[in-house]
C-alpha cells in the first residue's frame, strides 16, 4: 500500500509529529543540565550522598572556610534549580575561589556554562571535575549530555559507559545511551537492550516506552511496538504522538484499520493540546 496515498493530510502530519519528537526531543533534553535536580554531599564518614533536596547546613566544627564553601555550593544549586544561571555562576565562582580542589564546584559551574551556551568552558570544567574526582559520575553525566548536544556521539557513549561502570543502577544513563544507539548510530537492537534496562531499573516512563517502540519498529517487532505505545499512553493520556504512531502501526503492519483510525482520530484531537506529549525528563534520581 502506498502510504502517501493511503493517509490523509492530517494523518501524515501527526505521524511526522511523532518523527519530530523522536529526533528533536531526545530523553536528556527536557531538564538538561539543571544541577539543582541532584544534590551531592559528603557524609561524616566520607561517603557521598545523592539527594533531590538541598542540604540543611549542620552546625559543625569545620572551619569557617569549609562552611562558606558549602553555603556557596548550596546557593549555586538553588539558583540553578530556579533557572537563574547567572547568579548560580557567580556563586559557583566564589565557591571555587574558596576551594579549587573539590569537583562539585566545577560540575555546577560547568552546568551553568552549558545552559548559557559557553560549551568550551563547560567541557573544561567537566574535565577538571573528572581529573579531581575520577569517580564523580555527575561530571561524566553532564559531559555526556554536552557531547550529545554537540554531536560527539561516540564520546557521549564513552561517558555514559563510564557512568554505568560507576553507578550501574543509574537508569538515565542507559536511556540516553539507548537514544544515541538508535537515533544516531543505527544500532536499534542495542538501543532496545538499554531502554529495557532503564525500564527495569526505574519502572519506565511514557517517553522511554515511546522511544523503545521506535526501536522495536525498526526490527519488525510490531506487536512489541504497539505494546510499548500502549504503555506510553497509559502513563500519559495526552501523548498525541504515541497515538499517531500506534495508529500508523495498526493500519500499515497489523491489518487493523479500525483501531488505527480510532488512534489517529484521538491523536488529531490531542495534537493542538500536547503535540509533543509530556516534555519532562523520563527519570529523576
Amino acid at each position: 500500500m502506498d502510504f502517501k496515498k493511503a493517509m490523509c493530510f492530517w494523518q501524515k502530519s501527526l505521524f511526522l509529529t511523532a518523527i519530530a519528537l523522536l529526533f528533536f526531543y531526545p530523553l536528556f533534553l527536557y531538564d538538561g543540565y539543571c544541577v539543582g535536580e541532584l544534590y551531592k554531599y559528603r557524609d561524616k564518614d566520607g561517603t557521598w550522598i545523592i539527594t533531590d533536596k538541598p542540604r540543611k547546613l549542620p552546625v559543625s566544627k569545620d572551619s569557617g572556610t569549609t562552611r562558606n564553601y558549602d553555603h556557596l555550593l548550596s546557593e549555586g544549586h538553588a539558583h540553578a534549580k530556579s533557572g537563574d544561571f547567572h547568579k548560580a555562576l557567580d556563586a559557583y565562582n566564589k565557591a571555587i575561589g574558596q576551594n579549587s580542589k573539590d569537583a562539585e564546584g566545577y560540575v555546577g559551574r560547568g552546568s551553568c556554562y552549558a545552559h548559557l551556551g559557553n560549551n568550551q568552558l563547560a567541557e573544561k570544567d567537566f574535565n577538571t571535575a573528572i581529573q579531581l574526582d575520577p569517580k564523580n559520575y555527575q561530571a561524566y553525566w553532564n559531559r555526556g549530555l554536552l557531547h550529545t548536544l554537540l554531536g560527539n556521539f561516540n564520546k557521549a557513549v564513552d561517558d555514559y559507559n563510564k557512568i554505568i561502570d560507576l553507578k550501574p543502577d543509574f537508569a538515565m544513563a542507559y536511556a540516553n545511551r539507548g537514544w544515541i544507539y538508535r537515533n544516531r548510530l543505527s544500532k536499534s537492537q542495542r538501543a532496545i537492550l538499554d531502554y529495557t534496562t532503564a525500564i527495569k531499573l526505574n519502572g519506565g516512563s511514557a517517553l522511554v516506552y515511546f522511544h523503545r517502540a521506535f526501536a522495536f519498529l525498526d526490527v519488525g517487532k510490531y506487536l512489541e511496538t504497539v505494546d510499548d505505545l500502549t504503555k506510553a499512553i497509559d502513563q500519559d493520556k495526552d501523548f498525541a504522538a504515541a497515538y499517531a504512531l500506534r495508529g500508523f502501526v495498526y493500519q500499515q503492519y497489523l491489518g487493523q484499520p479500525k483501531k488505527g483510525e480510532k488512534d489517529l482520530e484521538q491523536a488529531k484531537k490531542l495534537s493542538g493540546k500536547t503535540p509533543m506529549g509530556n516534555q519532562k525528563m523520563p527519570f529523576s534520581q
